[in-house]
This record gives C-alpha cells, structure tokens and sequence, in this order.
C-alpha cells in the first residue's frame, strides 16, 4: 500500500483487489461506468461489469473490451439477443463465443455457428448444447445433422470422436472420402464398414494399401464379377479366400475347385459349389482326402458319396498298414525339396502357391496331419532341424495344416 492510498478513496487504491472489493459495495450508476471503461486492471473492470444496468454502455462494452473475461461478464447481462448472437459469431476469442453460446437457444443459430466457427471447442460446445447431452462423445451418438456429422467426421481431432461421428454417417460420398483420407486405421475402417456403394468399395479395395483397409472393403462386397476378378489376380491369399467366401459363379468356383494350387483355396471355393457333375468329378478324382470327402458331402448322390467314403476309408486302412515305408518316403521326398527348391519363394508361380509356399511340401504336411496329426508333422520335421535354413522355412510353410503354427 502506498502513502497516498491513505487520502483515497478505495476504489482508487494501487492495490488491484482493494478497488475490486470498494466495487462490489457501489451503487452508483455513473461511478461503476467510469470505473468499467477505465480500470487498468481486467480483475476490477469485471467486479464493475457486474454492477452495472445501463443496457448500451454493456453494449460498448462486450464489443470493444481488450480482455475476454471482461467481455464475457458483460456478455452475462445483455439482453438483447441480437447482441449475444452477433458475439457468438464474431467475438475474437473463442472462450467468449463459448459463453455466448450458452445465452442462445435458438438451434438454427446453434447449427450454424456448430458448422461455421473455426474453433473445435466451441463447435464441440455447441453440439453438446444442441443434443442435450453431457459430454461431447455422447452428443457425437445422438446427433442428427448429417452435415454436422460429417463435418466431425472429417476435422475433428481425437480419432475416437471422428470414429464415433463415421459410425452414424450415411453420406455415401463423404465416407469414401474419409475411407480414403483418414490418417487412422481404425477411422478408415470405420468407414469402409458404413459404404454400401459396390463401385467405392471396389475402387478402395483396389486402391488402399493396408490390410485391415482392404478385408474391410472385400467383406462387403457382393459384385460377383469384382469378387472373380480378385480370386484371379489377388496376391495376398487371405484376400482371396475372403473374397472366394462371397463368390457364387459356379463357373469361377469349379475351376477354382478343380485347378487352384492353394488347397485353402479350393476348400473354400467348395463351400459354395453347388454344381452336382463338379462335386462329383472332384470328390471322384481330385488330389487330397479333406477335399475329396467334403465334396462327398455336398453331393446328392448318397450312393456315390458313400462309395468315395468307402474308397478314401481303404485307402487310408492301406496307408496306414505301410505307414513306417510311407512316411520315410514322404520324409525323404521333403528333405529333397528342402535341399533342391526350398519350402519358400521369395515370389508366387511355379512350384509356389500364391504366398510364396512350395505346394508339394504343403501337400506332404497334409498327408502327415492325416497320417498321425500334429505330433508326426513334430517328429519329421525334427529330421530337418539339422538343416537351419530350410527347417525354419518348413514351419512357415506348413503354417495352419491341422494345428501347425508357424
């Protein structure tokens, strides 16, 4: 406290919160006026803001303050609602639009500043006020304006809100878009999963680069020619059989069932073969005993498919009488491919199935799961140990055959 502080009157003490407490006592109309329009202190002016009635000098002041918290106290006793709409759109700080928008209660207004202000707090302060909600990612749940939404789709920061905004989206174009354009997995995810248009999911699925993306737009996929054309050129065999799940052209799936040299492949494409002179060709004649009997199972014919039961049976009853020769046979043609081709290729083609897998070692891991399961694929792939570079190829060659995993 200075000297001179001792002749003053306290509303004119050095002493910032002295002033601010004098005002909190005065009455006087025209004093609080003076004091509201030059105080230096923001902390004082608002203590006068407070006091004050006069409707044009609030006016003045809510327009014209350099500080936002003294344009917000006066915010809090205009009345005129053109006043409070015109700071809620033009204010320079958003913290005083915010309390603007808390006088307003007009929805167009609220919808319009929600789509316009360039500030994530107050749009998201908006939405909250629009749907009645407590917190933003409760309001993003229940909120109807498609704009709105795909407005918070697009720009919101937190990729949990955009995400949560994508999951009511419709807009067909806008989720492409962000589909294409999200920096998050889970949000690009999100949106494939709402696009229902076959052209978009197709031109994603060809487009993207990433594999959650790509299953997700394959998953909805029904066009029969797009699906077709994926099981042809696909690399990745994952892709494939997802998209061979969905395929129905009976014409794709018997040749898939018949010629494809992934038997992965062909077990799914069997699922949905439904042509009986196919189904009875492959389970008469194809390679491989799970492949034979499931199209034994989908034949009408239950004479000829207990016939094919009954041949596979003896087979296997004569297979398993020479099971010692068998499996040495079988194990040595495997050491031979291990030393000669390798059980894995850098690229698809030849003796390599589509993910880079020797098809006739995949083949001699089914016999062996058929022969003696898990616990034989064990011990003959111990006889290839010795050999380091091809006994951990092997492993992930015969990943998934019966219980193997690489």
């Amino acid at each position: 406290m200075g000297f001179f502080d001792l002749f003053r009157p306290k509303w004119k003490h050095s002493l910032a919160g002295v002033r601010a407490e004098a005002v909190r006592i005065i009455t006087d109309q025209n004093l609080l006026a003076e004091i509201a329009k030059t105080d230096l202190s923001p902390y004082v002016r608002v203590a006068a803001v407070r006091r004050l009635i006069d409707q044009a000098l609030l006016t003045r002041i809510v327009k014209n303050d350099t500080e936002a918290e003294v344009r917000i106290a006066a915010l809090g006793k205009i009345a005129d609602k053109a006043i409070i709409a015109e700071i809620a759109r033009m204010d320079k700080a958003p913290e005083v639009r915010r309390a603007a928008i808390g006088e307003i209660a007009e929805k167009s207004l609220l919808t319009e500043i929600a789509k316009n202000d360039k500030s994530p707090d107050v749009r998201k302060a908006v939405i909250i006020k629009l749907t009645g909600q407590n917190n933003y990612m409760n309001a993003i749940g229940v909120l109807t304006d498609m704009t709105l939404l795909t407005e918070v789709a697009r720009t919101d920061s937190a990729p949990e809100i955009r995400k949560a905004a994508v999951d009511i989206l419709t807009d067909q174009k806008a989720l492409a878009d962000i589909a294409s354009a999200d920096q998050e997995s889970k949000v690009r995810v999100a949106a494939i999963k709402r696009i229902s248009d076959q052209a978009s999911l197709a031109n994603l699925f060809k487009t993207m680069e990433h594999f959650p993306e790509r299953k997700a737009a394959l998953e909805k996929l029904i066009d029969q020619s797009v699906l077709a054309d994926i099981v042809e050129k696909e690399e990745d065999e994952d892709l494939r059989l997802i998209a061979l799940s969905n395929l129905f052209d009976q014409t794709v799936l018997a040749g898939v069932v018949r010629m494809d040299a992934s038997m992965d492949a062909r077990l799914v494409a069997l699922k949905n073969l439904s042509d009986q002179p196919v189904l009875a060709e492959v389970a008469s004649t194809a390679k491989g005993k799970n492949l034979r009997l499931a199209a034994a199972d989908k034949l009408i014919d239950k004479a000829l498919a207990q016939s094919i039961r009954d041949e596979i049976a003896k087979m296997d009853a004569d297979l398993r009488a020479h099971m010692p020769e068998a499996i040495e046979t079988l194990t040595q043609e495997l050491i031979q491919i291990g030393l000669s081709d390798g059980y894995l290729s850098m690229k698809p083609g030849g003796k390599f199935d589509r993910r880079c897998k020797n098809m006739r070692a995949r083949e001699i891991g089914e016999s062996l799961n058929d022969l003696g399961g898990f616990e034989l694929m064990k011990a003959v792939h111990g006889k290839i140990e010795g050999m380091r570079g091809p006994a951990r190829q092997l492993e992930s060659c015969w990943g998934y055959i019966g219980s193997w995993c690489p």
